[in-house]
């Protein structure tokens, strides 16, 4: 046994010497591979970038303990880079494939959201990320600066979200919800699925579904903060969530929305009321996210005003989407509200 790893194996029964490890700058090539080589029941890959614990780090392990192996990070390369926990890139084939081959995700919408919350975050305001799966938005928004609650309702992706914004040193700023959203409280069924795209897993009506507790946003958040901006992106949940938020929407707490736009899996008709349904709060500047690779990261983002003056407005749009009249014709978009003066 390596001796570093053999004195953190004694540190381990000694509560008042555990807490030196607060202070520990721990890498993968150094101190943190020796300790992952006891702490786990066997070794596990981590990639080349090094990991640094750099706040509460016994609480950062303490999750590190729980979370399934092997271990993959990645190190962003946006504005305001951090580290981010990915799932096996052999078992979550979208977005933590995505992530280690270019260390970014849907840069359009990471762009929306620096544009309408950077400098806000920057004095420490509030932003939530609904959907939050393996966090690459919640630790985005922590290292803009802003305070962040997510909500995520598979409890392997909430762990690693939380991991991250550890390794981050931004745990003190999250607060993380695991379980569902919606418009009520209650029990919901999660899509049971074990690979593939993990980020599209979503709420089923079907009896194979794992069964996870929903509660309405309103009623875990703070009535009197305002958020900057909420990333949603539920699967085709979304105006469910939104029906849970009413009072915060009433109080004009929420500012700017960036959430992706379903019709095909909502329905035209759920789609179109949602849309009609936030307008109604206020949210009458809506504008489509043009799809940026993130090879154009550093180039302007394109947005395209949606017509909201017609009687039919809402559902115009929404057949529009459904028939491939989004930017990139696969018949589902993004999409940024901002709430009007007033």
């Amino acid at each position: 046994m390596p001796a570093t790893t053999r004195a953190i194996s004694a540190m381990k029964h000694i509560p008042t010497i555990v807490i030196i490890l607060q202070f520990l700058y721990i890498t993968r090539k150094g101190l943190w591979q020796d300790f992952i080589s006891d702490f786990s029941e066997s070794n596990y890959p981590l990639n080349d970038a090094p990991l640094k614990v750099k706040h509460d780090a016994i609480a950062c392990l303490e999750v590190l303990h729980k979370l399934p192996k092997p271990l993959m990070f990645v190190e962003t390369k946006t504005t305001y880079p951090f580290q981010l926990i990915v799932a096996d890139p052999k078992t979550d084939t979208m977005i933590s494939q995505f992530l280690v081959d270019h260390g970014a995700w849907d840069m359009h919408v990471l762009k929306a959201i620096e544009m309408v919350g950077k400098d806000k975050c920057r004095k420490g305001n509030m932003a939530m990320d609904v959907g939050a799966n393996l966090g690459f938005f919640t630790n985005a928004m922590l290292s803009m600066g802003c305070q962040v609650t997510s909500f995520e309702m598979q409890p392997n992706m909430a762990q690693r979200v939380m991991f991250s914004a550890c390794s981050n040193g931004k745990k003190d700023r999250l607060t993380l919800h695991v379980g569902a959203v919606g418009e009520h409280s209650g029990m919901l069924k999660m899509v049971n699925a074990g690979s593939g795209n993990l980020g599209g897993i979503g709420i089923t009506e079907d009896d194979t579904g794992i069964s996870v507790q929903s509660q309405r946003i309103d009623s875990l958040m703070d009535p009197q903060t305002p958020i900057v901006v909420m990333k949603l992106d539920i699967e085709g949940y979304e105006d469910k969530a939104l029906n849970g938020m009413a009072n915060m929407f009433e109080n004009k707490l929420v500012q700017n929305i960036v959430m992706e736009f379903t019709p095909t899996v909502m329905g035209v008709e759920r789609a179109a009321h949602m849309l009609e349904y936030l307008h109604s709060f206020g949210f009458t500047n809506i504008t489509e996210l043009d799809f940026m690779e993130p090879s154009q990261y550093s180039k302007p983002l394109q947005i395209k005003p949606v017509d909201t003056t017609g009687p039919a407005w809402a559902r115009e749009f929404s057949e529009k989407i459904v028939n491939g009249g989004d930017a990139r014709g696969l018949a589902f978009t993004d999409l940024l509200l901002r709430l009007s003066p007033g």
